[in-house]
């Protein structure tokens, strides 16, 4: 039986009692990353509540990215998010072997297209100038993680290759073009998700994702892409050291 639940003025709301003590079950280890989490009924019958108490508690936990709902399977723990230290730039590619996990890239087209004039001042090209476009889902162990659009100019002489840059673009730069990023700056915001990008990383429209931008430099500070990525909030964060 579990932890006995306070009714009555002066105690918190049941469901936040329950939250409270379900987060506790998995922080402590009882449940870990990927396993099935209790259902509605054996947590009311646990727990001697009202369904609409089970339902806002794990509505709660599902916003604090400790769960999820998968359809046919029932609610899954999905404790352990992607931890990146911002530290020094590096690819999706170089983080994941980093956490040893396997990356791969669901998605990926790119061609040569006309920029947002923001976009396109950032790079330091004419407005209405066609620059490369890369765009790419990329996944973490086969679950999509990161959608990324790079814009960069043509002046670099890229090619177009189907498949070309499924794995790190960064590596590729190196070998085949002689190309080192020497810095870059990031910029990070929570937006929602919306449609489309949801629909590529596979969750609800409007779920709560995190957003990237980033430009970034070769040598003497020149510009050499401009970057947008809408990471999944619920699998991924960063943490800065100072």
């Amino acid at each position: 039986m579990g932890k006995t639940l306070k009714k009555g003025q002066g105690n918190l709301p049941l469901y936040h009692q329950l939250e409270v003590i379900l987060k506790e079950r998995i922080n402590n280890g009882e449940f870990k990353n990927g396993d099935i989490f209790p259902c509605e009924r054996e947590l009311i019958d646990e727990y001697g509540v009202s369904r609409i108490t089970v339902r806002q508690a794990l509505s709660n936990l599902r916003s604090s990215g400790l769960v999820e709902a998968h359809p046919g399977i029932g609610t899954v723990v999905v404790k352990d998010k992607i931890d990146e230290k911002l530290s020094s730039v590096k690819s999706f590619s170089e983080e994941m072997k980093e956490h040893g996990m396997i990356m791969t890239t669901k998605e990926s087209k790119c061609s040569l297209s006309v920029p947002p004039s923001e976009i396109s001042d950032e790079l330091g090209i004419e407005r209405g100038e066609k620059c490369f476009v890369l765009e790419r889902v990329r996944c973490a162990d086969s679950l999509p993680v990161v959608y990324s659009i790079t814009y960069i100019s043509k002046e670099w002489d890229l090619e177009c290759k189907e498949g070309l840059y499924d794995m790190s673009l960064y590596e590729y730069l190196g070998r085949e073009k002689n190309i080192v990023i020497t810095g870059a700056k990031d910029t990070f915001e929570a937006v929602a998700g919306d449609k489309e990008i949801s629909r590529l990383l596979g969750v609800k429209a409007s779920s709560p994702l995190l957003k990237r931008t980033r430009i970034s430099y070769v040598k003497d500070r020149e510009i050499f892409e401009y970057t947008l990525c809408w990471y999944r909030a619920d699998k991924y964060k960063y943490t800065v050291e100072l």
